[in-house]
């Protein structure tokens, strides 16, 4: 006789239903670029510390800053999630996202 089974051993393979990305599918799309460069040079602007007023610096954070990235963010999961959509959904995106 032989040591009893593992726990693992029952269960079955794991089959993940996930494709590996390649390069260009990571590539973000060009109209990111405007929100990305808002997001650069406002962070640089914040982070040399140059602007003493708060107000200032709570617009430029929250209010130029956090927008941008949302946009970036949201932009990319959308092309990332663009193959795995169903049509439906698709046609419900202006034509300039996809």
């Amino acid at each position: 006789m032989g040591a009893p089974p593992l726990f693992s051993d029952l269960l079955p393979e794991p089959v993940l239903p996930i494709r590996l990305l390649d390069w260009a599918d990571v590539t973000p799309p060009d109209w990111l670029a405007a929100p990305m460069a808002v997001v650069v040079v406002v962070g640089a602007l914040l982070w040399s510390g140059r602007i003493r007023q708060t107000v200032v610096v709570n617009f430029l954070a929250l209010g130029m800053m956090l927008p941008a990235l949302n946009l970036c963010l949201f932009g990319m999961a959308v092309h990332l999630s663009h193959g795995y959509m169903t049509q439906q959904l698709v046609e419900l995106l202006p034509p300039w996202l996809s």
